[in-house]
């Protein structure tokens, strides 16, 4: 766009208002398309709709969905569930007073809970995963991408 502008006012200045005028349109229409495509990019990595996509064959509607150390307001959006957080308050303090069965404070207490499950799921942050890994818990990776782990009960 500056070299738009610093082309359009040497134009100017050669009286070649016309010019200068396509020269400074075309300018700020390549900006807003190169600009436009990187914000695509950066979408990616704002929205777990890709995420829902990925897993929403595999999760089913009864079974316990564990979210671990975060909430990711997009994938319950897109998944149209709730989750039972795991390790994590933030904003939903109060609904955690209103339904405490919806938390569980520690990942060790997940471990306890995990172990007498039949089916459950649960999804975190990448690094959270080696956490679980160690205190034994029976996973299977469903999704994995640089952000999200998303796991099954074996």
């Amino acid at each position: 766009m500056v070299s738009g502008a610093l082309g359009a006012m040497i134009l100017l200045s050669r009286r070649k208002k016309a010019l200068a005028v396509v020269v400074l349109a075309i300018s700020g229409l390549l900006t807003s398309q190169i600009g436009l495509t990187g914000h695509n990019e950066a979408a990616r990595d704002r929205s777990a709709k890709h995420v829902a996509e990925a897993i929403r064959d595999n999760v089913k509607p009864d079974v316990p969905f564990y979210s671990v150390m975060g909430y990711d307001w997009t994938l319950a959006f897109y998944l149209k569930r709730h989750f039972i957080l795991v390790q994590y308050q933030d904003e939903m303090s109060f609904g955690i007073q209103q339904e405490p069965e919806r938390w569980v404070p520690t990942i060790e207490g997940l471990s306890k809970i995990w172990a007498t499950q039949t089916e459950a799921f649960a999804v975190m942050p990448a690094a959270v995963f080696p956490r679980l890994q160690k205190l034994g818990m029976s996973m299977k990776i469903i999704y994995e991408d640089s952000q999200h782990i998303v796991v099954s009960r074996l």
